[in-house]
């Protein structure tokens, strides 16, 4: 299914946009039949494999990304990526944290919290 979905929006897409409709017949493609392998779980499984934490990750990291898009800096672009990621993370890790997004990520973040403040005592 996947590889003659991707082959008509490829022979329908690629005319009219070029590489971007490669792109977009690709993405859809695979948007598309995750779709479906989602559907297929939840119908003869009764499970769902994403949770509220997921969304919550996922807005964040969407959000972030979005901000990144308006930092313009006039650096090299791999110096731009470093700095970007950089501060994305810095502001990603707090409110991650604040939600609780994830168990892993706020035992990580005390533990490396803890392990900081005992070098300055």
């Amino acid at each position: 299914f996947l590889g003659v979905l991707n082959l008509f929006l490829n022979l329908k897409l690629i005319p009219e946009h070029g590489i971007v409709g490669a792109a977009i017949a690709s993405a859809t493609s695979l948007f598309l039949y995750n779709l479906m392998k989602l559907i297929f779980i939840w119908v003869n499984f009764k499970l769902i494999p994403f949770s509220w934490s997921n969304l919550k990750s996922f807005s964040l990291a969407s959000v972030l990304f979005l901000l990144s898009l308006y930092i313009d800096l006039d650096y090299h672009p791999i110096v731009n990526i470093l700095i970007k990621a950089f501060s994305l993370s810095i502001i990603y890790l707090p409110i991650a944290y604040l939600w609780n997004i994830s168990s892993d990520i706020n035992e990580s973040l005390k533990a490396y919290y803890l392990k900081f403040k005992s070098y300055g005592s």
